[in-house]
């Protein structure tokens, strides 16, 4: 839920109460059910300009009467989680082997599923880049073996930063336990086991991309 849109509701919301038209009458004139309307008023629903505009002459304004100054509103964090439509998953991958990436890349390419990729090349790298960004990645996939800053050592910076909410799912090739427990010890979301053969790591990543898009409802869409 967003806060222009509970404000844009208010306002729908006032003028339809001014008018004297009930939710079922408004929506009759919108062939719209007075339940659509009623999240329109709530904000629990996004009004597309398609909808705008016939909604505002219904109300007799004009759709910039309802828009104005909606970017004056003080924006707070929603207190409510709401189940919405899956969006494009923003992934960031922090790997240093390019033949890696692109192997990984042509198996999320597999999945049929809209991703964005921020790739980070090394890991020393992480928090800078997240600083400069103003979307957050949805989840973090990060290798544990590479050069200067180890994965491990990078996620337990990352979670004693203001970051520490993004969950981070480790992949490696590493078949030592230690690794897989001082992953776990540092807060990992999750521990990914590179498998040699390919179609079966395939398998995993289109697993791992439609859990955290279409299931996981991430910190990113709440803190962006």
């Amino acid at each position: 839920m967003k806060q222009i849109d509970v404000v844009l509701g208010k306002k729908i919301k006032q003028r339809r109460t001014q008018l004297g038209l009930s939710q079922a009458e408004l929506g009759e004139l919108l062939q719209l059910s007075a339940q659509q309307i009623q999240r329109y008023e709530s904000g629990e629903n996004t009004i597309s300009v398609s909808k705008l505009i016939p909604l505002a002459r219904c109300l007799n304004l004009e759709a910039s009467d309802l828009l104005e100054g909606l970017n004056e509103e003080p924006v707070t964090a929603p207190t409510l989680l709401t189940r919405e439509e899956p969006r494009k998953l923003r992934l960031m991958i922090v790997e240093d082997d390019s033949a890696d990436v692109i192997l990984l890349m042509e198996a999320i390419q597999e999945t049929d599923t809209p991703v964005e990729i921020i790739h980070v090349y090394e890991a020393d790298k992480l928090l800078q880049t997240l600083k400069s960004m103003s979307a957050l990645p949805d989840v973090i996939l990060m290798d544990i073996n590479m050069p200067r800053t180890n994965g491990i050592d990078a996620l337990k910076e990352l979670k004693k930063s203001s970051f520490k909410q993004l969950p981070v799912v480790m992949l490696s090739n590493s078949i030592r336990v230690q690794d897989l427990l001082a992953a776990y010890d540092a807060h990992a979301s999750g521990y990914i086991q590179k498998n040699a053969q390919s179609d079966m790591y395939v398998q995993d990543i289109v697993t791992f991309v439609t859990y955290w898009r279409n299931v996981c409802v991430t910190p990113a869409r709440y803190k962006n």
